[in-house]
């Protein structure tokens, strides 16, 4: 065979295995990063949400690699969500405080305005609401014992009564609490 063939035959081979490789690791990285969202479930009203610890050590090699940072909290993963256990509609508004980073509160739902947090429709008595929260925390702060700290809280816009307060800590086990 000729050395001209041989290449046509090689280059295309080569690029289709590349190719493959690609996809399938893109999907192992989804499907890793899916893993280790946080799972988010917050009944308001109520006095106090149960806290949410992430452990940065705990983080795959591919996520430490690629998005050490960034941290998902989100509904779904099977948790309820956001849900109101109240007997009336609730106009919610959703804000972060504490965090060291940029922190970004999204929703899949239609009513959820980015810029100021809120659910233009009220969540009615029994229904839940999808929320996701991501947490951009900078490569310096991931070597301390404690991370960040900080608190989502959920209020009711009409009113301005705080619903409840869920506390967030992301901690580095690795790291010894004496640093």
């Amino acid at each position: 065979m000729k050395k001209e063939d041989m290449k046509k035959i090689l280059i295309p081979t080569v690029i289709f295995v590349l190719s493959i490789f690609i996809v399938i690791g893109e999907g192992f990285y989804r499907t890793t990063l899916t893993k280790e969202s946080v799972s988010l479930g917050v009944t308001i009203p109520s006095e106090n949400a149960k806290s949410i610890v992430y452990d940065i050590a705990k983080q795959s090699t591919p996520k430490r690699l690629v998005q050490p940072g960034k941290i998902s909290l989100a509904t779904g993963h099977g948790s309820p969500g956001i849900v109101n256990k109240g007997k009336e509609p609730i106009a919610i508004a959703v804000k972060a405080e504490g965090f060291s980073g940029n922190v970004q509160i999204t929703s899949k739902d239609p009513s959820f305005v980015t810029e100021t947090g809120k659910f233009t429709k009220p969540i009615q008595p029994g229904k839940d609401l999808n929320l996701s929260i991501i947490l951009d925390i900078s490569r310096k702060e991931l070597k301390n014992n404690s991370v960040s700290n900080g608190n989502i809280q959920f209020t009711d816009y009409n009113t301005g009564k705080l619903l409840t307060t869920l506390p967030v800590k992301v901690i580095n086990s690795n790291v010894g609490a004496s640093r």
